[in-house]
């Protein structure tokens, strides 16, 4: 694939190379998204050790992501960012393809 998948802030690739260092036994991080939340999607991120025969690899600065292939369609351009703070800790997904999402920011509508 030419262009990129999707793309992660600075914070997202220390965060998930980190998370991946401290996991020896995995290889990647799968993520995927899930029937779930107030609008119907929320994504998800799992360690797993193989490769799936039709997850799309993504290598960004080292981090290796595996995009599930039934979730493909839902992650293309998103971005994906890391942040701390005192309150909370997490993830955050942006993504311009999205048709609305729930005011936690949990879940979205495709």
């Amino acid at each position: 694939m030419n262009k990129q998948l999707l793309t992660l802030s600075k914070n997202a690739i220390s965060q998930l190379g980190y998370l991946l260092s401290k996991r020896e036994k995995y290889a990647y991080i799968r993520l995927g998204v899930t029937k779930r939340g107030c609008n119907g999607i929320s994504y998800k991120m799992d360690y797993i050790d193989d490769k799936g025969k039709y997850d799309e690899l993504v290598d960004i600065d080292g981090v290796k992501l595996l995009i599930e292939s039934s979730s493909i369609m839902y992650v293309v351009g998103i971005e994906i960012d890391y942040i701390s703070n005192k309150i909370t800790s997490k993830f955050t997904f942006t993504n311009p393809n999205s048709k609305g999402g729930c005011g936690c920011g949990e879940s979205f509508n495709f």
